[in-house]
């Protein structure tokens, strides 16, 4: 074989190499975490489900090791004090989750998201029937409160309209006090009326990486191809006697 491989295109061609390789290999390492991460939320999904009556019952539970946990609660909904959550839903488009306080029986508060509406059914006179009076005994996954980011959006309480799930700062706003230091996903029970929709904000993980990593690695490949047929053109690289 001759082989004379030209500097700068090599010297390029190592380090995109370099490059495309290790992405392959961060996406195959993501597929071992989300894979772990999976098999624990599914592991919680179908655990028994908790029964939380009181504050301390809530500030006791460990977020860390019950996060998508299904716990049960009964109280009364403050509808009055409902928050909305900007979200989309895959079937409808954008809408809002309707988050409520539910006052339990020590006085204390649990925010609940009550589930999915779409645009034209934010507001509750569009959705009386929904708005349940009295105790209610509901079922939902835990989740843990989260705080905007940097590409978050802003939230606007005076139009009702959040964009981050911030227990604490909703129920600021909501002025309600104590508060459970989580945020329960109704995900079950059917609502007069049909609206909000529970279970819509319930996280459904996909785990796209090992595809993900063989495009990288195929990506890879490509570029290691590339780069000999170039030398080919050049009449730097041939294979049998030069003549």
């Amino acid at each position: 074989m001759y082989f004379r491989p030209l500097l700068w295109p090599t010297v390029a061609s190592l380090i995109a190499l370099g490059i495309l390789l290790a992405l392959g290999q961060w996406q195959l390492e993501r597929r071992d975490w989300k894979l772990d991460l999976i098999a624990r939320m599914e592991a919680r999904l179908s655990a028994p489900t908790i029964s939380i009556g009181d504050i301390e019952a809530a500030r006791a539970l460990d977020l860390a090791a019950h996060e998508f946990r299904h716990v049960e609660v009964t109280g009364t909904f403050l509808h009055d004090k409902e928050m909305h959550w900007f979200t989309q839903a895959p079937d409808i488009g954008p809408g809002y989750d309707v988050i409520t306080p539910l006052r339990l029986a020590d006085g204390s508060y649990v925010l609940v998201d009550r589930g999915f509406v779409p645009e034209r059914l934010k507001e509750q006179d569009e959705r009386r029937e929904g708005l349940v009076d009295g105790r209610v005994t509901l079922s939902g996954v835990v989740r843990a409160s989260h705080q905007a980011g940097a590409l978050d959006a802003e939230d606007n309480p005076e139009a009702n309209t959040w964009f981050t799930r911030d227990v604490e700062k909703m129920a600021a706003h909501a002025e309600v006090a104590p508060v459970a230091p989580f945020l329960l996903i109704q995900d079950r029970g059917e609502v007069p009326g049909g609206w909000p929709r529970p279970g819509a904000s319930v996280v459904k993980l996909k785990n796209d990486h090992l595809q993900y990593a063989l495009t990288w690695f195929g990506l890879a490949g490509c570029l290691i191809a590339v780069y000999f047929a170039y030398h080919v053109s050049q009449g730097r690289l041939s294979f049998g006697k030069r003549r």
